[in-house]
């Protein structure tokens, strides 16, 4: 029988009938049809090059080609790593019967800028199906590097850009051994220099141990042209200090766009008119802005709008807001619109009520109000927005992703009456004190961001981060100088300080003391009566002048968290002010060299900033704003642009000069158009305002062009709005007569709404602190809410960015970590970390103190005084008393961690607290920063590290040590410090209730009950979205 059935089997094989296999007789035939079809790379070896994207990797069959056939194939590290040089790659390649053509996969190269020998990747076939391997089963892939040791190349050969934009090109270098430079110039093409693109050229520098790629851009004109296709080419020469390497040249593409509309056409554009005005801190200053006086906001504008058409609207006197003649009652004045996403309305702030008559003042402010029916042929509504702070001024709405609105305000931070108004820290004059968010719905507010001198014109950009313009000046106060630094008899301001916030009298006993930082000049180290001569300095006073003032953009989350510069990027890179050695007599320290290593050749104003920034619709993170000077001149002069998108590291940001005042005059209110345009205000006159009527300036809102590679003012938008109005000033009657100034122009036009930014999931380091210390994020986070608390932790602060040598960067914690990157330098002990918070307890009287008989006035400056909050001090471990006052150790990694209130603008410095007076302080924080209701901020120095630090570094990743011992210390403060024989109570959510909805979340916290404590684990938490 078993011959019978191998015999039935042979000849059905033999007729090449359907073969049907079972038993024994399918075990001994399989491996006679694996042998008849095999499968091996088509080559031992294989070769690409490092920059060539991918390489091929072919592999045959042959032999029989009767049956299916499959085999896996799989790649595997030779001398090259996956994931730097290649992606892994793996998967099955099969044929079907009768099939015997190639087949190949792909292996992805990832091109780097190390010079490296050729490294190799093993690739490898298995597990074949109805097949057997041949003899070519494994193979080598060799990547040749394409990288010449220290040389300098294009990060790309070509680039494309549309018309009216700027398009960024990069170029890397590969290896860093010695200084290099190398020179780049354009070269027209079909594109022609002055009608196509502006012509650029330079030189762009790297310090020896330095790889950074440098870019530079190139402005694109936006003409009324049709036309194909355009190209220019830009190329490197004149290298120094290193080679040459292609690609040396690059194309710039720029494509042939859509038929350009009729001349004059744009968007929509909603502006606001205003009577002209001047003196000190009117409506359009830089700071202090926010004052609804009619000598400060003379009453008479509109809220306007512009059609594609030319035509014009009067919305508020459509909606039955403003008058002519007399400004008196139902008068009106109107400022910054910002316009919703979906383009169908708009917010803007208003002040309605002028002075009744002679010597009397209106009582009225800024509120905000929305408007609705812009489109043409609609009737224009305007109703007050809801839930606002009612009796302060707001101003500067901008809609949130969430359809809420951000805007400044300057109610007290806290909402105590007895603080209002917040003064800033150079004039003492009132300014706003911070930003604000809005809920309409809810009718509930809260602020953002506490901002001792003021902070305006917010936005939310394309990637959903809150930008706007803030003033930092943080220093001692000129104004109690003034009073200290001469006679009693001569005394103007009557500075003195109250004891606290909350105390509302002032106290019995004179003082004008302050903490932090040096003294504005080094001079006043020697007391008034006391050795003050107007020029020496105290023996022991170590520190030069400080001198800090600048307006900065700067960005948070939506929430309030992750508040600093735009991409941390500060004065070495856009300028500005406060340029000198901290420390006089270190030679270690340096004067500040500006545009180090992002070859900056413009930079802010040193005593003024950057306002009205307004990202280009165009292209995502670039920003537009006027660069002008704090006094006198209405925010206005030139324009100038920035790259600030996310991925942007600051030292390849910089200030770019798009229209200089100089010959033309100043501008303000940049508006980058959908359409590729920009819209200025603009005003004839470059010099400064007058102080009183007849003013010099006339901005009046004008497209602009390009006339031989440089922007200038074009068109006017309108033919000129003209009006005639009486006022009280409140003592005398004043008559105007003229044409209104045009302001603060929106494009109304639909926009995708932004991703909701929050403050994000902890970094690697700071997750591993917690599960070290068990730990979780989310009950971190609701407590530190429920007790309005942040989290404060770096990783090591002894490491600076390398381009700050203007402060102590040879720094060494006792018993740790140094970093001293300067040979035989002195080196700075630092073993705490000490807080300031900024609390309004500087008062002013007329003339002299209240001590001395003058009468207080209203309104207190900040002065940062040592961290006192308490529930930042109940959270803390107990400081030292020995130690500087809200000050804590730093670990010996460099780390620190600390609970500082939310909410509240704080400062930090790191002390040597072996040593008393000036000496002890060593770095210093310049700037103010806020932190939200439960964030963990987590920097890792805290001190600005773009790419390196001093000692050649990167930003530290080690475990934060101080914050392991902080949560070790915060579990013990959850449990309320049980004792020893406690702990038979119990955790559990009984009688506990979800908190009050914050930026759509709300949660509970389990409470311990029962028993004597609960001394074991943690409590649990539960979060949710708000109903």
């Amino acid at each position: 029988m078993s011959g019978q059935g191998n015999g039935s089997t042979a000849r059905k094989l033999a007729l090449g009938g359907m073969l049907l296999l079972a038993g024994a007789a399918s075990a001994a035939l399989l491996p006679a049809l694996q042998t008849g079809s095999t499968v091996e790379f088509s080559a031992a070896s294989y070769s690409a090059t490092e920059n060539g994207g991918q390489a091929t990797i072919t592999v045959r069959r042959s032999g029989s080609a009767l049956w299916p056939v499959s085999v896996h194939y799989a790649t595997a590290n030779g001398t090259a790593t996956a994931g730097s040089d290649y992606t892994t790659a793996s998967g099955t390649l099969s044929w079907k019967s009768g099939d015997k053509a190639d087949k190949s996969f792909v292996v992805a190269l990832l091109d780097d800028q190390a010079v490296e020998a050729t490294e190799t990747i093993k690739l490898q076939l298995s597990g074949p199906k109805t097949a057997k391997l041949g003899t070519v089963a494994t193979a080598t892939l060799s990547i040749t590097d394409n990288d010449v040791a220290n040389a300098i190349s294009f990060a790309s050969a070509g680039y494309t850009a549309a018309e009216g934009n700027s398009v960024v090109v990069t170029v890397k270098r590969s290896g860093a051994s010695g200084a290099a430079s190398v020179k780049y110039a354009t070269a027209d093409g079909s594109a022609k220099a002055g009608a196509d693109y502006v012509a650029a050229s330079g030189t762009l520098n790297w310090a020896a141990g330095d790889a950074t790629p440098r870019s530079f851009s190139v402005l694109l004109a936006d003409d009324t042209t049709q036309e194909p296709d355009e190209a220019f080419s830009v190329a490197l020469s004149n290298a120094t200090g290193a080679a040459l390497a292609a690609p040396t040249a690059a194309s710039i593409t720029i494509p042939a766009n859509d038929a350009p509309p009729p001349s004059g056409a744009m968007n929509p554009i909603l502006f606001v008119t205003q009577v002209p005005v001047g003196g000190f801190l009117p409506v359009t200053a830089a700071f202090g802005a926010q004052e609804p006086s009619q000598s400060k906001a003379p009453r008479g504008g509109d809220l306007m709008i512009r059609y594609t058409d030319g035509s014009l609207r009067n919305l508020t006197r459509e909606a039955g807001y403003g008058v002519d003649g007399w400004q008196k009652a139902g008068a009106i004045a109107v400022r910054q619109p910002a316009v919703h996403w979906n383009g169908q309305k708009a917010v803007f702030s208003m002040v309605v009520g002028g002075n009744p008559q002679q010597y009397q003042s209106v009582n009225a402010q800024w509120q905000l109000y929305e408007v609705t029916g812009l489109a043409q042929g609609q009737t224009a509504q305007i109703v007050k927005v809801p839930g606002q702070p009612a009796g302060y001024n707001n101003i500067a709405p901008a809609y949130t992703s969430d359809n809420q609105i951000i805007f400044a305000s300057d109610r007290p931070r806290n909402g105590a009456a007895h603080l209002y108004p917040q003064r800033d820290e150079y004039e003492s004059a009132n300014v706003e004190s911070g930003l604000w968010k809005l809920d309409p719905m809810a009718q509930t507010y809260r602020i953002l961001e506490h901002a001792p001198s003021g902070a305006t014109y917010p936005s939310v950009d394309s990637a959903g981060r809150l930008i706007f313009t803030k003033w930092d000046h943080l220093l001692r106060d000129q104004q109690a100088d003034a009073d200290a630094f001469s006679a009693a008899s001569a005394y103007k301001y009557g500075a003195f300080n109250y004891d606290s916030e909350e105390q509302t009298t002032p106290p019995s006993a004179w003082s004008i003391a302050e903490h932090f930082p040096e003294l504005r000049q080094a001079k006043y180290s020697k007391p008034y009566g006391q050795g003050y001569d107007g020029s020496s300095i105290a023996a022991d006073y170590p520190f030069g002048d400080l001198n800090f003032n600048h307006f900065f953009p700067w960005m948070m989350n939506q929430d309030g968290s992750e508040e600093e510069t735009l991409n941390h990027v500060g004065r070495h890179e856009f300028g500005g002010s406060y340029a000198n050695p901290s420390y006089r007599n270190d030679p270690a320290l340096k004067y500040i060299s500006y545009g180090a290593f992002n070859n900056a050749t413009y930079f802010i104003n040193g005593s003024g900033g950057v306002f009205h920034l307004r990202e280009d619709p165009l292209t995502p993170g670039l920003f537009y704003a006027s660069n002008a000077a704090e006094f006198s001149v209405h925010a206005a002069g030139d324009i100038v642009r920035m790259m600030g998108a996310p991925s942007n590291n600051p030292e390849t940001m910089k200030v770019e000069l798009v229209m200089s005042r100089s010959g033309i005059g100043r501008m303000r209110n940049p508006l980058p158009l959908s359409s590729g345009g920009l819209v200025v205000a603009h005003s004839p006159e470059e010099g400064d305002e007058t102080g009183s009527a007849p003013y010099k300036h006339a901005f009046r809102l004008r497209s602009t062009k390009l006339v031989n590679g440089q922007r200038v003012p074009d068109a006017y938008l309108t033919s000129g709005l003209q009006k005639t109005i009486s006022w009280w000033s409140p003592d005398a009657q004043v008559n105007w007569s003229g044409t209104l100034w045009e302001l603060d122009p929106v494009e109304v036009v639909a926009r995708p709404v932004p991703p909701l930014s929050r403050a994000p999931a902890l970094p690697a380091p700071e997750q591993q602190a917690l599960q070290q210390a068990g730990v979780g994020q989310e009950l971190l986070r609701n407590w530190l809410h429920s007790k309005k608390l942040s989290l404060v932790v770096s990783r090591n602060v002894t490491l600076r960015d390398r381009a700050d040598q203007q402060q102590p960067y040879n720094l060494q914690v006792p018993g740790g970590v140094m970093t001293a990157p300067t040979p035989n330098a002195r080196i700075y002990p630092v073993d705490r970390q000490q807080f300031f918070q900024a609390d309004q307890i500087r008062g002013y009287a007329s003339g002299k103190p209240p001590q001395q008989g003058g009468t207080p006035s209203p309104g207190r400056r900040v002065l940062p005084v040592p961290m006192h909050d308490p529930a930042a001090m109940a959270a803390n471990p107990p400081v030292p008393a020995a130690a500087p006052p809200g000050s804590y150790a730093i670990a010996v990694d460099g780390s620190t961690a600390v609970f500082v209130p939310a909410q509240r603008a704080m400062a930090w410095q790191l002390v040597d607290s072996s040593k008393t007076g000036w000496s002890q302080a060593v770095v210093r924080e310049r700037n103010w920063i806020s932190f939200a209701p439960g964030e963990t901020r987590s920097c890792p120095a805290c001190h600005g590290i773009n790419t390196q630090a001093q000692n050649g570094a990167p930003k530290p990743e080690n475990k934060p040590e101080a914050l392991v011992g902080l949560l070790e210390h915060w579990k013990k403060v959850v449990r309320n410090n049980c004792p020893v024989s406690g702990g038979t109570g119990a955790w559990t959510y009984s009688g506990t209730s979800f908190s009050a909805c914050d930026d759509g979340r709300q949660y509970r916290i389990q409470a311990c009950a029962g028993g004597n404590g609960c001394c074991a684990g943690l409590p649990q938490t539960q979060t949710q979205a708000c109903p």
